[in-house]
């Protein structure tokens, strides 16, 4: 092997490398964006519970259990992109209570807090 095939294997060994990232990113690329949807879902709750002014720390420490339903249900919800949309024009608006599942433990919560 002489010095002038050296740089022809360091060609070929970028071009397997740039194919393998691609295909890597097709790979990662529907986990990636389920993770990011997990993420803006998981921030729905504590949004919801400050706007019934609900601390969720303390709910997770005084009513574990409780906390624990409420992750579940809200983690399992339909209904994700119209809360979403509820908590970003007007986290006041009863009408979340409609579609919400955890809304009558928010709703208790919020009464004995």
């Amino acid at each position: 092997m002489g010095a002038a095939s050296i740089p022809s294997l360091h060609r070929c060994w970028e071009d397997w490398l740039a194919m393998w990232r691609i295909d890597c990113l097709i790979i990662v690329s529907p986990w990636d964006a389920a993770l990011r949807g997990f993420a803006e879902r998981a921030d729905l709750l504590p949004r919801r519970m400050a706007a019934l002014d609900l601390d969720p720390n303390t709910v997770a420490e005084v009513e574990p259990v409780a906390f624990r339903d409420l992750l579940r249900f809200c983690a399992a919800c339909e209904s994700y992109g119209r809360c979403e949309w509820d908590l970003r024009q007007d986290p006041g608006d009863l009408a979340w209570q409609e579609y919400c599942p955890n809304a009558a433990k928010l709703r208790a919560l919020a009464r004995s807090a």
